[in-house]
């Protein structure tokens, strides 16, 4: 019977042996398991610092740079005064436009599945594109603005010198000497003498026109011209009844066709007030597209800090998740030891009963 206490005695140590080396390596089954999951964190956080966060940070910064250089080169654009320069301009912004296309392609790669970094770069594009539509609006005013202004600038020219030339051409006919006349020719150059005044008062009412800045400074020019031309009618009818008298037919035929050219000039459909006006139109809306264009780049910017504030955020927490996993693991490290240490010292004393 004693003997039987013995063996069950032994049967109970070893019982508690297998015991303690069974939770042992269950123990080391959790351990091994919970590095896997910590490097799983780690390895996972680590790919997408390295493949999402920084990059999109890069990117981010490369295309707010980027956004500048055309910023820069629409407001030159905006400021050329030369056809060539402003061409020049627009082909360098296009090219440049481009490079800033395809980093945001590539952005848009990188945040494909990123809700949080994808809906400020969905802002940034739109804005982009209400940008880059306002540039080319203002490149082609801007071109029609020059344009017209050399076309203003031949036509004030033109009438300038028709006018001069029809006022030359009654100094001729005051000049005039007939014979047994003086009373006529009296009269001629004093009529001649009004109308040239009235000529030069034409004339500069052209040379203001061309000069105009606003648009609403055109409103009264087609009229004011009109009368000027109208109101030296009555002069002109008067010249008409002497010029036989004095023998200056000829002379008046030549001054009426000059006037003729100048009254069929200032009617015309595309004359000097029309262009005049589609100048200032394409001005202002030169001014109104580049406006446009500078609100939609600031919001485009913004949009593009708000991406890199999400990238910012998003890399501080994966660097958190990274530390927090590696101090998981230290600690549990510890745990572990201890209770190793533990049961070493357990199974000793049960074995050895000291």
């Amino acid at each position: 019977f004693p003997s039987h206490d013995r063996g069950h005695m032994k049967l109970t140590v070893a019982h508690k042996v297998i015991l303690g080396f069974g939770f042992i390596a269950l123990l080391l089954l959790f351990a091994s398991l919970s590095s896997l999951w910590s490097f799983a964190v780690v390895s996972d956080s680590g790919s997408r610092v390295s493949d999402i966060a920084v990059p999109v940070q890069q990117q981010s910064n490369q295309a707010q740079i980027q956004l500048l250089k055309l910023a820069k080169l629409s407001a030159l654009g905006f400021m050329a005064d030369q056809p060539k320069t402003i061409s020049q301009y627009q082909t360098d912004f296009a090219s440049a436009s481009e490079q800033y296309l395809q980093q945001i392609k590539t952005l848009s790669t990188l945040t494909a599945a990123e809700a949080s970094l994808n809906q400020p770069l969905v802002q940034a594009k739109q804005h982009y594109e209400q940008y880059q539509n306002a540039v080319n609006a203002m490149f082609a005013a801007k071109l029609t603005t020059l344009k017209t202004a050399e076309s203003v600038a031949a036509e004030v020219k033109q009438l300038v010198q028709l006018i001069d030339d029809a006022g030359a051409t009654l100094v001729d006919i005051s000049y005039l000497e007939t014979p047994g006349k003086k009373a006529q020719l009296e009269l001629l150059a004093g009529a001649a003498g009004r109308v040239d005044g009235q000529l030069i008062t034409l004339m500069q009412t052209v040379k203001e026109t061309g000069a105009f800045t606003e648009l609403s400074q055109t409103a009264e020019s087609q009229q004011n011209l009109e009368f000027a031309i109208s109101d030296m009618q009555g002069n002109l009818d008067y010249i008409s009844k002497l010029v036989d008298e004095v023998d200056a037919t000829d002379l008046w035929q030549t001054f009426n066709e000059q006037l003729s050219s100048v009254k069929q000039r200032i009617s015309a459909e595309n004359g000097l007030v029309a262009l005049k006006q589609q100048q200032l139109t394409a001005s202002q809306q030169a001014q109104s597209e580049l406006t446009k264009s500078e609100q939609a780049i600031a919001q485009a910017i913004t949009a593009l800090d708000q991406l890199l504030k999400a990238a910012d955020q998003q890399f501080n927490s994966l660097q958190a998740e990274v530390s927090s996993a590696l101090s998981f693991g230290q600690v549990r490290t510890i745990i572990i030891m201890v209770v190793l240490v533990a049961l070493a010292g357990g199974a000793t004393y049960i074995v050895t009963g000291k």
